[in-house]
């Protein structure tokens, strides 16, 4: 007889003394991906989603912000919390400060979650699959609403299943803030509550043996859904304003450095599926919130699907990575619940490989490029010292951001012309600069209200600046055709792309922008 009692040798070196070793080996993951998300999170190198952060939260005054939270689609939530640490500095540290620490704490949250559900076992496998996710890692870094967004989601789950188990008042208090401020963080993630009446009222609907706290839940997320309505407005301008998601599905963001990801967890796939089905019988789940929680993993992973439908259907395109970072929650939490409740010698080890792959390859890349954050190579700053270099007043800067589509906003909106600007002002330098923002479709470039007005500042400007980013022929063609026909004889045109900037800062040739 063997040491595990049978006469069968172990399957995996992990059979030894399967719980010791993933304990070590889990753990030195999870302190890798820590370790990933506060390596040099501080260096120079805002994007232009960041610098929309800064813009917002570092307004004048709270009525001020929520008007900037305005013009950029969001909610307040996210930028009333990084507006609070600036207070102790305007710089990147203090501006990233906050989605770190909001990136550690959903990861200890959802240990805690997936421990209390489905053992030990369980938490170990969700926490090193989190911690590694390069969708992970880079929103946990950069200084955008998704650190906050997904820290709030993992705590409204946890509250979910805690209520399943039948909590008290506490519970039920701590479930409805939790859900409401990540509804409230980002529009897209309203879907966190989606997801849950979808597995509340199927199991009302389907099941036979239902919870005995059921009831209660659906009636709290009624009036969760009721509290929504304030951003229907914002709902509403989403829902209409196909430029502000792009107009096709575009590849993952990052998708050369992350073909090596996709591929481990395809192997990994294909290896499980097989065993999954064979020793399918042992997946059987009879607790309710163990079975809740299964459920609401694959109600988060059916999001990505129904985004791609809607933006097929031309409904509205929310399919991109940052969107879609809850359908990698909900694949955390089902892989690791169904692993932990398998238990199988093949599919531990699997497992154990794609996530000792992805250590390796986030490793890489951190050697690499350095920090996660910086790997967009869409330093800003480069772009604004040039301006300031050369610039001088009276002159005027063509700007093609692709942040907003400028049609949508009247120059007499008060706050829409330093909106419009807002990428190259107010936290690299004092604004000043008379900035054009173009619309981002050339079939829009005529008509909006912007560069309607902006002929006669062009004809009386010495010198123009052109400051374009993901323009394709079609686009540039016209652009140029509209200077030529606009500007003075004596304008000096001076053009650059932000491709050809940050790839003299990075000494390297920056990834292709592309064309939405």
């Amino acid at each position: 007889m063997l040491a595990d009692g049978s006469g069968r040798p172990p399957a995996s070196f992990l059979d030894h003394n399967p719980e010791r070793a993933e304990k070590w080996l889990y753990g030195s993951v999870i302190l890798l991906g820590i370790f990933l998300r506060t390596f040099r999170f501080w260096e120079p190198s805002l994007w232009l989603d960041e610098l929309v952060t800064a813009y917002a939260a570092t307004a004048p005054d709270w009525p001020t912000l929520w008007q900037r939270s305005v013009f950029s689609i969001q909610p307040p939530v996210y930028y009333s919390v990084v507006r609070v640490f600036l207070y102790f500095g305007r710089n990147e540290f203090f501006l990233r400060l906050p989605s770190i620490l909001f990136g550690i704490a959903s990861l200890g949250v959802l240990m805690a979650t997936a421990r209390r559900v489905a053992g030990a076992r369980a938490a170990w496998y969700a926490g090193a699959i989190y911690a590694l996710d390069s969708g992970a890692l880079l929103h946990g870094q950069e200084a955008r609403t998704y650190g906050l967004t997904l820290l709030l989601a993992t705590v409204s789950v946890y509250f979910y299943v805690r209520l399943l188990e039948g909590g008290g008042r506490s519970i039920l208090a701590g479930y409805g803030g939790a859900t409401l401020l990540a509804c409230y963080s980002h529009l897209v993630y309203s879907t966190v509550l989606l997801g849950q009446i979808a597995v509340s009222l199927g199991w009302r609907i389907c099941s036979r043996e239902r919870p005995r706290h059921l009831g209660p839940l659906i009636r709290a997320q009624a009036v969760l859904l009721l509290l929504l309505l304030p951003l229907a407005s914002m709902l509403l301008t989403v829902w209409t304003d196909r430029a502000t998601h792009g107009g096709s599905i575009p590849l993952p963001s990052l998708n050369r450095l992350l073909w090596p990801e996709t591929a481990l967890w395809i192997a990994a796939a294909l290896v499980c599926l097989p065993r999954l089905w064979k020793r399918r019988q042992r997946l059987v789940f009879r607790d309710p919130a163990e079975k809740g929680l299964l459920w609401l993993g694959i109600a988060y992973m059916a999001i990505v699907p129904a985004a791609i439908v809607l933006a097929l259907v031309g409904v509205v395109n929310i399919a991109l990575p940052r969107y879609l970072l809850l359908s990698m929650l909900g694949a955390v939490l089902t892989a690791s619940v169904v692993v932990a409740k398998l238990d199988d010698s093949v599919v531990r080890l699997a497992l154990w490989t794609y996530v000792g792959g992805a250590a390796i390859l986030e490793a890489a890349i951190a050697i690499w490029i350095g920090p996660w954050v910086s790997a967009r190579h869409e330093d800003w700053r480069g772009a604004i010292h040039w301006l300031q270099a050369a610039y001088r007043p009276g002159d005027v800067v063509l700007l093609r951001s692709g942040l907003y589509n400028v049609t949508t906003l009247s120059p007499e909106v008060p706050g829409a012309r330093e909106a419009l600007s807002l990428p190259l002002c107010g936290f690299y330098d004092g604004g000043g600069l008379q900035i054009v923002n173009l619309p981002w479709d050339a079939d829009e470039l005529r008509r909006s209200p912007y560069t309607a007005a902006a002929p006669e500042r062009l004809r009386q400007a010495p010198q123009i600046f052109v400051l374009t980013r993901g323009a394709n022929a079609r686009y540039g063609e016209l652009l140029e055709r509209w200077i030529q026909e606009t500007a003075g004889p004596r304008a000096r045109v001076e053009r650059r792309a932000f491709q050809e900037i940050e790839g003299r800062l990075y000494r390297r040739a920056s990834p292709e922008s592309g064309e939405p």
